[in-house]
């Protein structure tokens, strides 16, 4: 959502690995396959996933505590 965020965010990652993890040699950090995913809708993100929140059915979108009890962890993958 800020112009030149993702360049930014690369610049300063790769100059701070190349200073601290590999003592100033500069090649070694485009071998690392640092890669700063920049989707262009990225400001729509929030309501595409609290619109498949909405669009399941009311049984699935909650875990009673007495349904996790009774069966534990596998509910949470059914």
């Amino acid at each position: 959502m800020f112009p030149g965020l993702s360049t930014r965010l690369d610049t300063e990652l790769r100059s701070i690995l190349t200073e601290t993890r590999f003592g100033g040699d500069a090649t070694r950090v485009r071998k690392t396959g640092l890669l700063i995913h920049d989707p262009p809708r990225r400001k729509h993100s929030v309501f595409i996933g609290g619109s498949f929140l909405a669009d399941r059915s009311e049984d699935e979108r909650w875990i009673s505590k007495a349904s996790y009890q009774e069966q534990g962890k596998k509910i949470l993958f059914t």
